[in-house]
């Protein structure tokens, strides 16, 4: 396991773009994940592998960690993200610029996106190469789950060629949401594969708080608190930093507001809304009116729970808005989870549904 600092050992050659890739220096566990996507990707040589969850969940450290350790079996790795929501020619364009040298060419960017799709493909097939697309979910509609953004739909074909068409190289991409497409080629012939990234452990939870200074709380407490948190990293950053400042690192005082049902850290309200409100507008909600029914109810509840209950005590919703067309929807998008055939959400999710999505 991985606590404290260790080295970045990204390769530092001309054959490798890290761009604006995020520093895994200090990186906590996820050595099964890490294990699965070296499965996924050098064993059995998927094309595409998706790395999916919550926002702050860790998605895109897991992704430089995971290609850092595999980056020596590819001949060319290149990362870009897509949080400034790129249109699919201006991403070709920028990958182009880089691997035509690469490949003796010089770098004259074919004029259509036609041809700098057929251009990427055919680098693809010939040499081995790591494509990491990072915050997929950017260019999705915030609306129709797994569906793209107006004008971004490009990016589906550029997925679903990349899954399907023989070559020798894989695309990694992070998303909170799982495009449409990785869901119809998930397992088939074993060329694609998505990870669903759940929260840290409770001895890495709390090497989270080692970094940031001293704190005392019991190990009841410790284990609440990560919990509580759904062992998010980012979530666990804010509240060790909150809980220095506010508390003295007291995590007993912090466990005090929880048993409240108080969101004490305005970051973590700041976080939730990313996962739940549309991009474009602070008032509209990523979710359909069925899919907040559901997510009302669950919240209500608050256990883990069967499909056939939650049947039984959601009524009015119309055939094509099922129970498990919704909860197929929240799962898709990183909200509902799922354990032993029983559906729930994390505590802190439970509270934002209750006091701020309403």
């Amino acid at each position: 396991m991985a606590t404290g600092e260790e080295s970045d050992s990204r390769q530092p050659n001309s054959h490798q773009d890290w761009d604006n890739a995020v520093d895994t220096s200090v990186f906590h566990g996820r050595e099964r994940e890490l294990a699965r996507l070296w499965q996924w990707i050098v064993g059995n040589r998927c094309r595409v592998v998706g790395v999916l969850g919550m926002e702050g969940i860790g998605k895109s450290s897991i992704a430089v960690k995971a290609a850092i350790q595999i980056q020596s079996e590819f001949e060319i790795v290149v990362w870009r993200s897509l949080t400034h929501a790129p249109p699919l020619a201006e991403l070709l364009s920028s990958l182009l610029q880089f691997l035509m040298p690469l490949y003796g060419e010089d770098p004259v960017i074919p004029p259509t996106l036609d041809r700098k799709f057929s251009k990427l493909m055919q680098y693809l097939r010939s040499r081995r190469c790591l494509l990491i697309l990072d915050n997929v979910e950017v260019i999705l509609d915030s609306q129709r789950v797994g569906q793209w953004s107006a004008g971004y739909e490009a990016y589906g074909q550029l997925l679903k060629t990349i899954g399907e068409t023989p070559h020798q190289s894989c695309l990694l991409f992070t998303s909170r949401e799982q495009p449409s497409e990785m869901a119809s080629m998930e397992g088939k012939q074993g060329t694609c594969a998505a990870l669903s990234l759940t929260g840290l452990t409770l001895t890495d939870g709390r090497a989270i708080f080692d970094q940031k200074g001293e704190f005392t709380g019991t190990t009841a407490h410790w284990q609440q608190l990560i919990q509580h948190y759904g062992g998010n990293p980012l979530m666990l950053k804010m509240v060790a930093a909150a809980t220095q400042s506010l508390f003295d690192g007291s995590i007993a005082e912090v466990i005090t507001d929880l048993d409240c049902g108080i969101l004490v850290f305005a970051d973590i309200i700041d976080l939730l809304d990313r996962q739940f409100v549309g991009v474009a507008s602070q008032n509209e909600h990523r979710l359909s009116t069925a899919e907040q029914k559901v997510l009302f109810w669950l919240a209500i509840h608050r256990e883990p729970v069967s499909i056939a209950k939650i049947r039984e005590n959601i009524v009015g919703l119309p055939p094509e808005q099922s129970v498990p067309k919704q909860l197929n929807s929240l799962m898709r998008r990183s909200i509902v989870e799922k354990t032993d055939g029983l559906f729930y959400l994390q505590p802190v999710v439970i509270e934002y549904v209750t006091h701020y999505l309403r």
